[in-house]
């Protein structure tokens, strides 16, 4: 099992630490549109080898034609495997757990120029961007069918 896997697992079984030392529940977020609408912004503008398209990455990002759970099928223009969709998902509400409004996110706010440092550079240039605006819809969204990851 991978260390991203492996993390996964474990925040699942107890929720995000919290500094003081006890956990956090993870959010609720619609699989669904993650996968129809904040997958493929991922996968576009994330997920380069230089940037989370790799596994020594905390917040690592499987896409097709890219970064692959098997190596033999990278560069292969084929849908992701479940397992793969999951991983990233599960990334993704890690990364959008712990803030207080959807915009703190870190999954937003270290992309955005004006926000945080994010060694990759700017994805956003602002708040208006319409990729940042569907992720931003999709973390304040909580799941219709309430499924806790």
């Amino acid at each position: 099992m991978k260390f991203a896997h492996v993390i996964a697992a474990a925040l699942l079984g107890c929720g995000c630490s919290d500094p003081e030392g006890g956990t956090i529940p993870l959010r609720s977020l619609d699989r669904d549109a993650f996968v129809t609408v904040v997958q493929p912004i991922l996968a576009e503008r994330c997920s380069n080898p230089s940037c989370h398209g790799r596994s020594d990455r905390p917040f690592s990002i499987y896409a097709a034609m890219r970064f692959r759970l098997d190596p033999a099928r990278r560069y292969l223009d084929e849908p992701l495997w479940p397992s793969e969709l999951e991983h990233n998902y599960l990334a993704c509400v890690i990364f959008s757990t712990e803030a207080d409004q959807p915009s703190d996110a870190l999954l937003l706010a270290k992309p955005l120029a004006a926000k945080r440092y994010h060694g990759g550079g700017t994805v956003f240039d602002s708040d208006d961007d319409p990729d940042y605006r569907r992720i931003l819809e999709w973390i304040a969204t909580d799941d219709p069918q309430g499924n806790v990851p």
